[in-house]
């Protein structure tokens, strides 16, 4: 018998991994498929993708769990993402408005 430890939740390490593995193939996310980027290529960059992330410790999990996994892992991000970018966007008028007051001394 297998003496991995059966379990239905990833590990931080493996979380990790998923987000990486994703940045570095964006167009998994996209949805998008051409005629370069087909649903089998698709299928076959997840399934490397699952045996990565099924090496480490932790869950064991199918090639369309992870797709699942990782895109529900994209939706919860994306607030957190649009929050960041609205803080940045307002520091950045913070600090174009005080350069402004400094010249204007």
């Amino acid at each position: 018998m297998n003496d991995k430890k059966f379990k239905s939740r990833p590990t931080k390490g493996q979380m990790k991994m998923l987000v990486e593995l994703i940045a570095l193939n964006p167009e998994l996310m996209s949805g998008k498929f051409t005629a370069c980027f087909t649903q089998k290529v698709a299928k076959e960059m997840w399934e490397e993708i699952a045996c990565k992330l099924n090496a480490l410790p932790g869950a064991d999990k199918s090639w369309d769990k992870w797709k699942t996994h990782g895109k529900i892992q994209k939706i919860r991000q994306k607030p957190k993402l649009q929050l960041s970018n609205a803080i940045a966007v307002e520091l950045e008028a913070v600090h174009l408005v005080n350069q402004f007051n400094r010249s204007a001394i």
